[in-house]
């Protein structure tokens, strides 16, 4: 049986498939999935930006280091983000 620390707890086997709680991507102002608990490595949810936010939908998936990849990156709306320069910087 695979323990929560990621080792096996009876007989040794390979080492156990890593787990990604879905609250690391929730926990990110903007993200939204339907998926919930935890996924294996391997699985992939679709995460999209949430009411209020704009970014391109993905397709995340688990990694063996526990962490999410290819998340989007997704921004408040309604919300311009500039370049900043010294010309365009008031120090009053």
């Amino acid at each position: 049986m695979c323990g929560n620390d990621g080792n096996w707890t009876i007989t040794p086997q390979s080492p156990c498939p890593a787990l990604c709680p879905v609250s690391d991507i929730t926990s990110s102002p903007g993200r939204c999935t339907t998926a919930t608990g935890d996924m294996l490595e391997g699985q992939n949810i679709t995460v999209t930006c949430c009411s209020g936010y704009e970014g391109a939908s993905t397709m995340s998936i688990c990694t063996s280091d526990r962490s999410w990849s290819n998340l989007p990156t997704c921004t408040k709306a309604g919300i311009e983000v500039k370049e900043v320069t010294r010309s365009n910087i008031v120090i009053p």
